[in-house]
């Protein structure tokens, strides 16, 4: 059985993998704001669901420091990481991407 949403979010999150390996290279602002996005949308959630960034770092399977270079930018979540944050936060994808 096919989870549906997973599905449409995973669709969503490899053209946002793709466009993100680009822009680490070509360093597109379109691309660059759509990550912005992303952890801005990652931390507000996580405060209002009432996670410091160490328990929700816990909570999907990564160290803290992992989970702070995400924050900051330094490294990108895989797509597996990406779809337990959205399942930890109760959203898609594609609203952290594009709130």
């Amino acid at each position: 059985v096919i989870d549906l949403d997973c599905f449409n979010d995973l669709f969503c999150l490899n053209k946002f993998n793709l466009s993100y390996n680009i822009i680490m290279k070509n360093k597109n602002p379109y691309i660059e704001m759509k990550m912005q996005n992303l952890m801005k949308n990652i931390k507000r959630k996580i405060k209002e669901r009432g996670y410091t960034q160490k328990t929700f770092s816990q909570v999907i399977g990564v160290s803290a420091t992992t989970f702070s270079k995400w924050i900051l930018r330094k490294s990108s979540p895989t797509a597996d990481k990406l779809v337990k944050i959205a399942k930890a936060l109760n959203c898609s994808i594609e609203s952290l991407i594009n709130d």
